[in-house]
């Protein structure tokens, strides 16, 4: 038999399961709620990179126009370059006033500065307060960048000049250079710092880094930063399409910071639920698990036989009233279904003495010594030894009777001693076959059930002067939705009379008033004794004559007695009353 387990274990386990599901519900909600978090995190930082971005993209494209204007078709910046005195300071005085007018109209470059060093001519306009020491170290770049023999337009790109880092762009034309220059701190003046927390970095295509904003030490390369790629969020966005990149880090600590009130909430609300499970279970233990082990101690008791004790509870739930009022109510029921079982086991007891009685009728051994007698007188001694030999088989076998079962095939054995018995007193009179399958040999049958009604063939049916049929079949059957042994006696004599049908086919409880077919109902009685189920038996006539008798005996018997193991048996079925 599988372990029981015990209800007050199965209810700890749940509650260690309940600890684990909550715990892993923590965990699957600060996941997702990181997650989720998470990109809201990135996409607001996408939006907000991608603003600044923009306004540093549409500056340095306002500087990249201020020098094209400049530049185009300017007649005065070619007059700078000659030889002529005159005409070169003219010119220089219009490229002022132009340049001070560009630098007063558009804002986006700090600086516009034009450097002939071939004539030590060197023009600045600025709309920024600035110092000396600045405007000298970008004339002298300048300066050093028109003595280059080659005509060309730079790209636009970051360089130190003097102490300062300078987004610029130069226009070196055959001795004459034109530069406009805007300080990276001022382009990245709109980068502001998130409490500390967030990190601009303002690099180049190269991956250099031109400013950072929010950064802790100093870094030269942008691959230096790796460190805050693999604990920070990062976005991006290029500048003058991909020569600047712009990115923000944010670190982990962000995230968990707009999640902390949540985390801190689902927390507490774990915990009140954690505290309610505590008490859920005490008031459990108090209400349901000691008075089910209460109930539990009481009913071993009565299990071990004190079938006096009635159970009692102290809980206040109605189920725990009704069910120990209810097992009470049971308990007086079995007290009376035990009484009721030994008055059963009598009636068998009673039932077993008559049918042991009409076994042993006193016409069966009147016409068996009749029969030896009439043998004797004909001289027939050797017929007389076999009947004799038969007939104690018989005896034997009738005085081990009672209300129990045997093996379908010593039944069949016996059957078979009393057909050979029968055969020297009605020598021809009757033609038997009985089959029986081997694996069907040792189902259990009422001991003399085949024989009373073989016997009853030889009473009603067989005659001297004639030779009857006589056929029994053992099978199995599903029956009634039971597999079961099925019966089949079968003889082609005149048929059973119809009382005799009626009777015994029906509910009734009266056989025949003659004492006729006494045997068929005795059967019919203890069928029922036996297994506590009715229409086991039935009787039907053939067409045109014949008479059939099917019995369906299952597996278990209910009540046996009269064998060895007969009281366990009763002990059996005493729980099917």
């Amino acid at each position: 038999m599988r372990k029981k387990t015990s209800f007050v274990r199965i209810l700890s386990k749940s509650a260690m399961w309940q600890a684990l599901v909550l715990f892993v519900l923590f965990f699957a909600y600060m996941l997702i709620t990181y997650r989720a978090t998470k990109e809201d995190i990135l996409i607001s930082s996408e939006n907000y990179v991608a603003s600044l971005g923009g306004q540093m993209d549409r500056r340095i494209d306002g500087m990249q126009k201020m020098l094209e204007r400049f530049l185009y078709d300017n007649t005065d910046l070619r007059l700078l370059q000659m030889s002529d005195t005159t005409k070169r300071t003219y010119a220089a005085i219009r490229l002022k006033q132009t340049m001070n007018s560009i630098m007063n109209l558009d804002d986006n470059a700090e600086y516009l500065i034009v450097a002939v060093p071939k004539y030590e001519v060197c023009l600045d306009a600025t709309n920024i307060s600035s110092v000396l020491e600045e405007r000298n170290s970008l004339e002298s770049y300048l300066k050093e960048l028109a003595n280059d023999d080659h005509n060309y337009v730079s790209e636009w790109n970051v360089r130190q000049i003097g102490s300062q880092k300078y987004m610029q762009k130069v226009s070196v034309q055959k001795g004459c250079s034109v530069g406009v220059f805007l300080r990276v701190s001022s382009l990245t003046a709109s980068l502001e710092e998130d409490n500390g927390r967030s990190h601009f970095i303002f690099t180049d295509a190269e991956g250099m880094i031109l400013d950072e904003k929010g950064a802790a030490g100093e870094y030269n390369k942008y691959e230096e930063l790796g460190r805050f790629s693999r604990f920070s969020l990062e976005n991006s966005c290029s500048i003058q399409d991909g020569q600047f990149y712009l990115y923000l880090y944010h670190p982990v600590t962000v995230i968990l910071e707009q999640i902390r009130y949540g985390a801190v909430l689902f927390g507490l609300t774990l915990l009140l639920l954690a505290v309610f499970t505590v008490f859920l279970k005490k008031m459990i233990q108090r209400e349901l698990t000691d008075p089910m082990q209460k109930l539990v101690k009481d009913m071993e008791k009565i299990q071990q036989g004190d079938y006096d004790l009635r159970i009692h509870t102290q809980s206040k739930a109605s189920e725990f009233y009704v069910l120990t009022a209810t097992f009470n109510q049971l308990m007086d029921r079995i007290i009376n279904l035990k009484v009721r079982f030994y008055e059963k086991k009598l009636e068998l007891q009673e039932a077993d003495q008559k049918y042991i009685r009409l076994q042993l009728r006193p016409h069966f051994f009147l016409n068996a010594m009749t029969t030896v007698s009439s043998l004797s007188m004909q001289g027939k001694n050797s017929e007389i030894e076999k009947y004799i030999q038969t007939l104690s088989k018989n005896i034997r076998y009738m005085f081990s009777s009672g209300i129990h079962t045997v093996a379908v095939k010593d039944e069949i054995r016996h059957v078979q001693n009393y057909l050979e018995m029968q055969e020297i007193k009605y020598p021809g009179c009757i033609f038997s076959y009985i089959q029986l399958p081997e694996e069907l040999e040792d189902w259990p049958v009422p001991q003399m059930l085949i024989h009373t009604l073989v016997e009853n063939e030889y009473r009603y049916v067989v005659s001297p002067d004639s030779t009857r049929m006589l056929l029994i079949r053992v099978s199995d059957e599903l029956w009634d939705g039971e597999r079961m042994l099925k019966i089949e006696v079968e003889d082609d004599g005149d048929g059973y009379p119809g009382e005799v049908l009626e009777y015994m086919n029906g509910e009734g409880a009266n056989h025949s008033s003659d004492g006729s077919r006494v045997g068929l109902w005795s059967l019919r009685r203890l069928l029922e004794l036996m297994y506590e189920r009715k229409g086991l038996m039935k009787l039907s006539n053939g067409s045109p004559h014949g008479a059939l008798c099917r019995i369906y005996i299952p597996k278990t018997v209910v009540h046996e007695v009269g064998k060895e193991k007969g009281s366990e048996s009763i002990l059996a079925g005493e729980g099917k009353v």
